[in-house]
C-alpha cells in the first residue's frame, strides 16, 4: 500500500539573526515534511538527478547545497534567486516532491526469538531452546544458511534499490583474498510480498576480511545514491559452544617451502652432531619427504582446523610433523653406530667375550659416502 505524504517546498524566510551556513545567500528554499529517514545526501542525488529534466533546468546539487536543520526540514541552495522563486511554483518539481514523500507500507513475518533454556539428555549434554519474549522480524538477522555458510556477515542499511549484487561485490572485492561469489555472498532482504527492501547482507569467507572492511569504511560507505550504514553480525552465545575457528591460510611461496623446509623442524646442533658421526643431511631430507609426500597426516591434515584433525590435541599448524621429526632425530642419536663407536645396540648382537665385527658398519659407511658423492654430482649437474 502506498501512502502519499508529499514533501513541501516554500520560499526561505531569512531572519536578520539567521546564522545558517549559507550566510546572506538569497537563492534558498525550504523543504518541510521530509521523511525522517531521508538523508541530506539522498536529497542531493534525487531532488535534481543528473540527466533528468529537472537537473537540466536547475542544475545538480552538491553535498554543500543541502543542510538538514531538523529530522523533517532542510534548506536547499540553488544557483540564483530566480531559480529559487521558480522552483517554489514549479508543477514538475511539485510532482518530484510527491514522489519523494511517497512511502510504501511493507509487511514482514515475525516470530518469537529462540533462547537457550538448558541442557537435556541422560548426560545433560544436548542444549535445547524455548521461545522467548522478544519478537524477531524477518530481515533483522541474516538467513540461517547464509550465516552458517560464511565466516562473517555484514548488514547494509539504506541501500538504494537500484544497486545490484555485482556492484556490492565489486566494492568489497578489494578486502577479499579470493574472488567473491556474486550470487551466493550477497543477500537482499525482501518483505512478505517478495519486494526488495533497503537492507542487504554481505558474506565473507574470513572474519579478518570483514573487520578490515569495517575499519576502512568507518561504518559508512558511499555507494549509489547516498551513504550506506554498515555493521557486523555477531553469533549468539550459547553455553559450551565451540568458538568458530579460522582456517589457516598460506601463500603460494609458503606452501612450496613447506614441501622442502625440513630444517625448520629439527635442531641445527643435532644435525651437526649426526653429520660428524657420518649421517649425511640427505637422510633427514629423504625421511622428511617420504613422510610429507606420502602421508596426508603430515600434510594437509596437519594444517587443518582442530575439529578436522585426527589428533585435535595438536592445535598448532604443523605440530604433528614437528614432533615426528624430533622423534626421528632422537631415535637416530640413540641408534647411531660407526666402526669407531658401534654403540650398545650393535654390541648386544654379540655374545659376551666375542670379538665385535665392524665389517658391516664399514660397508655401510662406504655406501653412504658413495650415495653422498652421487647426490653432490647430480646437484652440480642440475
Amino acid at each position: 500500500k502506498i501512502f502519499s505524504n508529499p514533501v513541501v517546498m516554500s520560499a526561505y524566510a531569512k531572519m536578520d539573526d539567521d546564522e545558517t551556513v549559507f550566510g546572506k545567500d538569497d537563492a534558498l528554499v525550504k523543504l518541510t515534511n521530509i521523511p525522517p529517514t531521508m538523508s541530506a545526501n539522498y536529497l542531493v542525488h534525487n531532488l535534481f538527478p543528473k540527466d533528468d529534466e529537472l537537473g537540466s533546468i536547475y542544475g545538480t546539487l552538491s553535498s554543500e547545497d543541502v543542510v538538514k536543520t531538523t529530522a523533517t526540514e532542510a534548506i536547499v541552495r540553488l544557483q540564483s534567486a530566480e531559480q529559487a522563486e521558480s522552483a517554489v511554483s514549479s508543477a514538475l518539481l511539485r510532482q518530484r516532491l510527491e514522489e519523494l514523500g511517497a512511502s510504501r507500507l511493507r509487511y514482514f513475518k515475525a516470530k518469537r526469538e529462540l533462547v537457550f533454556a538448558g541442557f537435556m539428555g541422560p548426560n545433560k549434554g544436548e542444549p535445547y531452546q524455548e521461545r522467548g519474549r522478544r519478537l524477531v522480524v524477518s530481515g533483522d538477522k541474516p538467513p540461517d544458511k547464509f550465516f552458517q555458510n560464511h565466516g562473517a556477515v555484514l548488514q547494509l542499511r539504506r541501500v538504494d534499490l537500484s544497486i545490484t549484487k555485482q556492484e556490492i561485490s565489486d566494492f568489497f572485492q578489494s578486502f577479499c583474498t579470493r574472488d567473491r561469489d556474486v550470487v551466493g555472498s550477497v543477500e537482499f532482504v525482501v518483505c512478505a510480498e517478495g519486494d526488495r527492501t533497503d537492507k542487504v547482507y554481505v558474506g565473507f569467507d574470513r572474519a579478518d576480511e570483514m573487520k578490515e572492511a569495517i575499519k576502512a569504511c568507518g561504518g559508512l560507505i558511499n555507494l549509489g545514491k547516498g551513504s550506506i550504514s554498515v555493521r557486523s553480525m555477531k553469533d549468539k552465545w550459547v553455553p559450551r559452544s565451540v568458538p568458530a575457528e579460522v582456517r589457516p591460510e598460506r601463500s603460494e611461496e609458503e606452501l612450496l617451502a613447506s614441501l622442502q623446509n625440513w630444517e625448520d623442524y629439527v635442531d641445527p646442533k643435532d644435525v651437526e652432531e649426526l653429520e660428524a658421526l657420518g649421517v649425511h643431511r640427505h637422510v633427514f631430507e629423504d625421511a622428511f619427504r617420504t613422510m610429507r609426500y606420502h602421508n596426508s597426516t603430515y600434510g594437509p591434515m596437519d594444517w587443518s582446523m582442530n575439529r578436522e584433525k585426527l589428533t585435535p590435541e595438536r592445535s598448532e599448524p604443523g605440530q604433528h610433523m614437528r614432533e615426528t621429526m624430533k622423534l626421528f632425530v632422537e631415535t637416530l642419536k640413540e641408534c647411531i653406530a660407526t666402526p669407531e663407536n658401534p654403540g650398545e645396540i650393535y654390541k648386544s648382537l654379540f655374545v659376551p667375550g666375542e670379538e665385535i665385527d665392524v665389517t658391516p658398519l664399514e660397508v655401510e659407511q662406504k655406501r653412504l659416502d658413495r650415495v653422498a658423492e652421487e647426490r653432490a654430482l647430480l646437484k652440480r649437474l642440475s
